[in-house]
């Protein structure tokens, strides 16, 4: 049985962690990569093992015939030594894929931190516009209580009805509950006009 080596193992498994220092996407594809071609060499030497230790039974039952002692011992130094090299290769590929894992995991609790504070910082702009529009205007009930009716017209302000009037504009507001003029105020809108009875 002829055996076939990754020659290049240990230096794809180097040249895979040094990669790790680039654009951590673009690794994680990469060192993905690099474990897949790891796994894959894992399992050819798998097979190889089992290969040798069938060989190695072969030429026990065989011993007469085809080699001698030393020749199955070769073997089976051989194996263990391709034994020792597969496990040293299954806990290096362990602790990258740890790594790659561990990366990924920061790289998304970086961007969730990012997303939380963005939320956080909506909800707390969202809070203060409510508690601004919650803020209404307390009204008065000090304003006279005789007045005449008028309807809004186009270009009316405040300052300009209780001028024509003789009132007051925090009369016309008290009176009305307009909290905004400019928003409270709408053309035919009908409005009492508080006037002293000087």
């Amino acid at each position: 049985m002829q055996l076939v080596f990754p020659s290049s193992l240990l230096l794809c498994f180097i040249f895979g962690s040094v990669c790790l220092s680039g654009n951590l996407s673009a690794q994680n594809q990469e060192a993905r990569a690099l474990v897949a071609d790891l796994s894959q060499d894992i399992a050819l030497m798998d097979r190889q093992i089992r290969g040798l230790k069938l060989d190695i039974e072969i030429l026990k039952d065989n011993q007469a015939e085809t080699l001698n002692k030393s020749s199955v011992r070769a073997l089976e130094l051989k194996l263990n030594q391709m034994s020792n090299d597969l496990n040293i290769l299954k806990k290096a590929v362990s602790a990258q894929e740890k790594r790659i894992k561990q990366a990924i995991l920061n790289e998304v609790a970086e961007q969730m931190d990012a997303y939380v504070s963005q939320i956080n910082s909506q909800i707390a702009f969202t809070e203060s516009q409510v508690k601004s529009a919650d803020v209404k205007k307390v009204f008065s009930d000090s304003y006279p209580k005789s007045g005449v009716s008028y309807e809004v017209q186009s270009g009316d302000t405040l300052s300009q009805i209780a001028a024509q009037f003789g009132s007051k504009v925090q009369y016309i507001q008290d009176a009305n509950q307009i909290n905004d003029p400019a928003r409270d105020l709408r053309v035919g809108d009908i409005i009492f006009i508080p006037l002293t009875e000087d």
